[in-house]
């Protein structure tokens, strides 16, 4: 079975600034009832933990009827969060399409361009945050965090994974928690998914 998580990546948020704003961002989550203030390691599947739903979520989420209740046991459920290099690394199993900042050329998911994202990925991981990409249609070389992606693949240094939550763009929510999360760090975040 597998997991999904919609997430949210700061683009603009930079590397030093990030554990502040991480940290920022996970007391409004407290604050506000969404996420309890202590991590555990079984909510997420990263082995640095997450943050489980907090009391107050299902509250700010209309159900429809026979819908899934994201929030009630156990289970992969929690909230993740990133203050170092990210890459929506899930994000790349559901991909859907690529487009160059340059020519806005768009690429289907099978384009043999995606393998060269992969690899810029890669080095971004390691450190090298300007890695690029050329396109196939203008031949400009492209620094691979302004290559638009669905989903967004973050190329960032602060991110929020939320395991099993739906969409934020979801007309049941009644709460907006990508604002809330903008709001509190004082940059605008871009919502992305992905699938284990």
């Amino acid at each position: 079975m597998s997991s999904y998580h919609t997430g949210l990546v700061v683009p603009l948020a930079p590397l030093n600034d990030a554990p502040i704003l991480a940290e920022r961002a996970i007391r409004e989550l407290v604050e506000q009832k969404l996420i309890r203030p202590t991590k555990t390691l079984d909510c997420v599947f990263g082995k640095a933990g997450g943050y489980p739903p907090g009391p107050r979520v299902s509250s700010l989420y209309e159900f429809f009827a026979g819908e899934h209740r994201y929030w009630d046991g156990k289970g992969i459920n929690g909230v993740e969060v990133y203050s170092e290099p990210y890459i929506n690394l899930w994000g790349s199993t559901i991909r859907s399409t690529l487009e160059c900042p340059h020519c806005r050329c768009s690429f289907h998911s099978d384009h043999y361009l995606w393998s060269y994202l992969a690899r810029a990925a890669g080095q971004f991981l390691q450190g090298n945050y300007e890695a690029k990409v050329d396109c196939v249609e203008c031949h400009v070389a492209n620094e691979a965090r302004r290559w638009r992606t669905e989903p967004h693949l973050g190329f960032c240094f602060l991110a929020f994974e939320f395991w099993g939550w739906p969409p934020f763009s979801s007309d049941a929510w009644r709460i907006d928690i990508p604002k809330l999360i903008s709001d509190a760090i004082g940059y605008e975040v871009a919502e992305t998914c992905g699938r284990t």
